[in-house]
Parts: C-alpha cells; sequence; structure tokens
C-alpha cells in the first residue's frame, strides 16, 4: 500500500504531467516526421514505480524527478540518433540537459542510451503554470537495443529473484547488439569481406543491373518498398527474356509510357513489356496482373491480358 499523502500528490499531479507529456510528443513527432525514427513511445511512471524511486532517498521531492514522464525514440540504427537529437534540440522543446556521451569502461557491456532532459514548450507552461519545473526524459535508442528492452523488461524489473547470471547475460547481449548496430552502420563495409570468398548467384548480378536501370528512369518516383517492386518485375522480366539492357533500350523506345507520372512504377514497366512481348509474357509466367484503366490507357495491349490472369479490382 502507498503513502495516503503521497497518493493524494500522484493523484493530483499525474494527470497534468500526462497533458504535458502528450505536449512534449507531439512536438517531438513533428520535429522528426522527415527523420529515421521507427516509433515514440511515452509513458508516465506508475504510482508504485515513482514511490519506490522516491524511497531511494536520492530525490528532495516529487517534482524533482526527471523521469515521471519519459518518452523513447527508436531510430532505425544508431548513426540516425545525432540527427534526432539536433532536431529536437533546435526546436521550441526547451533542453534543460543533453546527455549524448558518457564515459564507459572497456568491460561495461551495459546499453549507455544518449537522452535530453527538456521542459514541455514555454507556450504550453503559460497555458498550464501548474507543471512548471516538470521535466520529461526523452531517451533515444536502437531498434535492436529497443526489442531486446522489450523482451527482458519483466526480467529487469518484475523479476522475483537477484541472478548474477541473468544480468549477466542481459549485459552480454547488449555487448553483442552494439557490434550488430556498428555492423549495420557500416554495412558496405561489414558486407565486403564475404564477396571475397563466395559467390552470389546470378540473380543478384542480373538484379543489381535492373536496380541501375530502375534508378536511372524513376529514382524520384520509387516506392516505399523497392525491394518488392525489383523482385516483382524481375518475374517478368525472366518470363520474356530481357535483360536489364533490354529493359533499358525499350523504355527509352516507349518514352510515353514510361514518363507517365499518373502511373506506379511497376505499371510503367508492365506497360512497356505488354507493348512489345505480352505473347511471351503471358506464356512464360503464371503470374496475375493488376490491370486499371490508367495503364490501358497508357498502353493499349494490356487490354489483351486475358479476364483470368488478372488480379480482380471489383
Amino acid at each position: 500500500m502507498l503513502p495516503a499523502d503521497f497518493s493524494s500528490l500522484h493523484g493530483i499531479l499525474a494527470p497534468f504531467y500526462q497533458g504535458a507529456l502528450s505536449a512534449v510528443e507531439g512536438r517531438i513527432r513533428a520535429e522528426v516526421a522527415d527523420l529515421d525514427v521507427l516509433s515514440i513511445v511515452s509513458r508516465p511512471k506508475s504510482a508504485d514505480s515513482t514511490f519506490q524511486k522516491l524511497q531511494t532517498g536520492k530525490y528532495p521531492s516529487y517534482r524533482s524527478l526527471e523521469d515521471v514522464a519519459a518518452i523513447t525514440v527508436v531510430a532505425r540504427k544508431r548513426s540516425s540518433i545525432g540527427p534526432i537529437m539536433d532536431a529536437i534540440e533546435g526546436s521550441q522543446i526547451q533542453v534543460v540537459r543533453s546527455e549524448r556521451r558518457r564515459e564507459v569502461s572497456p568491460t561495461n557491456f551495459s546499453y549507455h542510451e544518449p537522452k535530453l532532459i527538456v521542459a514541455p514548450p514555454a507556450t504550453y507552461l503559460d497555458r498550464h503554470p501548474e507543471v512548471e519545473g516538470l521535466h520529461v526524459e526523452v531517451q533515444f535508442t536502437t531498434a535492436l537495443q529497443h526489442a531486446l528492452d522489450v523482451a527482458t523488461h519483466d526480467f529487469d524489473y518484475k523479476g522475483t529473484d537477484y541472478s548474477w547470471s541473468k544480468f549477466r547475460l542481459v549485459a552480454q547481449l547488449r555487448g553483442m547488439l552494439e557490434l550488430v548496430d556498428g555492423m549495420i552502420d557500416d554495412i558496405d563495409t561489414a558486407a565486403a569481406p564475404a564477396s571475397g570468398f563466395v559467390k552470389p548467384p546470378p540473380k543478384f548480378e542480373t538484379a543489381a543491373e535492373v536496380l541501375n536501370v530502375l534508378v536511372r528512369h524513376f529514382e524520384g518516383d520509387f516506392p516505399g518498398d523497392v525491394r518488392r517492386l525489383l523482385d516483382t518485375c524481375m518475374e517478368w522480366l525472366a518470363a520474356v527474356g530481357w535483360s536489364g539492357a533490354d529493359l533499358d533500350r525499350e523504355l527509352n523506345a516507349s518514352d510515353d509510357i514510361a514518363r507517365r507520372r499518373s502511373l506506379s512504377v511497376g505499371d510503367r514497366v508492365l506497360g512497356v513489356i505488354c507493348k512489345t512481348s505480352l505473347r511471351d509474357l503471358l506464356a512464360g509466367t503464371g503470374l496475375r496482373f493488376v490491370v486499371s484503366r490508367e495503364l490501358v490507357e497508357a498502353s493499349p495491349a494490356c487490354d489483351e491480358i486475358p479476364a483470368d490472369r488478372r488480379v480482380d479490382l471489383s
């Protein structure tokens, strides 16, 4: 049971703190919308957790706690964290303290996440003076480290034992993930050694050639999932026996289709293939095709695709 006076104080302040937390989170989302952020998770500290932290005797008051309200910003990779923090520090959010770098012993395998201690924007405090002095802890982590946090949360915070071996295992996992984060940041270099000892299947050389063609013609129009686009185009090209050079030639010859910005990149490639090699395409694969009115308008040959080979759009 929590003391009545603490419960009363928490009950009064918690709703105000939640409002301020939401305001800070909203501002952060706006500032990092175009950056490499996977998710933003906010949480107010529970009454039990807050009371336990006060029991440590390290804080003079409830209001002095800097993580009663906390936000975790999850970046795709470690090298993305710096620009994300730059964007927040350059915004209207008031940064009380920045902790980007911390001294770490080489034998310490715990994860030292950078963080900012921030206050709500001044405009928010003008409207809500009751949260004056509230600080929000904004933590920055990678997708891999965040996944480990989620997977080991119950052990770290709710476990019923105090096992050296378990704590050591989590630290070792963090050390391993730190190495992986570094490899992801430098994936071009990290992947290079393998290329000297193994030979990739021919498909990858062909795919690289086709991707170069697609980049030259459509780079600004690529969908979010470039790999799926490439795999689909490769299926079509294999069916008609085209190489990347063949595709490049036909795209240049059918410039009226290739430049149709009203069509997706995949539709434009399909339209060009159907224009010259529809029979080979139908014979070479059992795939179905999405045939829209816009595609038929750009490439009338696509209208010859039989009904049983079309994806139903009705």
